[in-house]
């Protein structure tokens, strides 16, 4: 009848639109096709029955094995910019810890805290002063054993101008005599981490001078080159 002619159009009309939606998997019906999908299904099916089986693969390691490695010894025995970038990278981690310990304290003494208001202010101050003291005598330790290990590391200058201003001392060495980097081979070094402890200092600016004419003496360097990559730094 008439009412069932306009579900039926109007079903068509739906399905229609989502014809294009539908999934159709043609490979094993295609004539002509390569096989590829029974070559898949019985593999899938040999897979399968050996699980069941309990027939796995066995490991075959390789007859070559690469020397082991132990990662504290890699840490220890690590190069100079390594150990520098470990260093930093602990007291930053240190620092986040006495930062949130002192951010606690903040907060509870503006009666906002996570701990709420019964809790002691001197425990908390106590806690602080644990954690800062910690992290101070971390930070001792480890600045100490970088220097045992690399004696010419021997300021925390020397560690910025070696993990942030590499390029400044590579430039500084290319226009040194190779003998006298053979004689003193972080010359280059030195020189970068004195103008940074210049600009750590009140009029800093006017020491800087100073320092560049004696390292010209000293490399051999052109004064103006010199002096120009000296206030790059700074």
């Amino acid at each position: 009848n008439a009412q069932d002619e306009r579900e039926q159009s109007c079903n068509d009309e739906i399905g229609g639109r989502f014809k294009s939606l539908i999934l159709e998997d043609d490979d094993d019906d295609d004539e002509g096709g390569d096989g590829h999908s029974e070559i898949d299904q019985e593999n899938h099916n040999s897979i399968e029955e050996n699980i069941r089986n309990h027939k796995f693969p066995a490991f075959n390691p390789p007859k070559n094995l690469e020397e082991t490695i132990a990662i504290e010894e890699v840490l220890i025995n690590g190069n100079d910019r390594f150990q520098a970038i470990a260093l930093i990278q602990t007291m930053d981690g240190l620092m986040g810890a006495v930062e949130g310990n002192y951010g606690i304290l903040k907060n509870t003494l503006r009666k906002q805290g996570i701990y709420g208001e019964n809790t002691s202010t001197i425990k908390l101050l106590m806690e602080c002063a644990a954690a800062s003291n910690m992290a101070i005598e971390s930070v001792f330790v480890a600045e100490n054993s970088l220097q045992t290990n690399h004696p010419h590391l021997s300021s925390f200058y020397h560690v910025l101008a070696l993990v942030f201003l590499t390029k400044h001392v590579a430039d500084v060495e290319k226009q040194i005599d190779t003998a006298k980097l053979d004689r003193e081979p972080h010359m280059a070094l030195n020189f970068v981490a004195q103008i940074i402890q210049c600009s750590f200092h009140n009029n800093g600016d006017n020491n800087i001078f100073g320092k560049v004419k004696r390292f010209v003496r000293k490399s051999g360097i052109k004064l103006a080159a010199l002096e120009s990559l000296a206030h790059s730094i700074n």
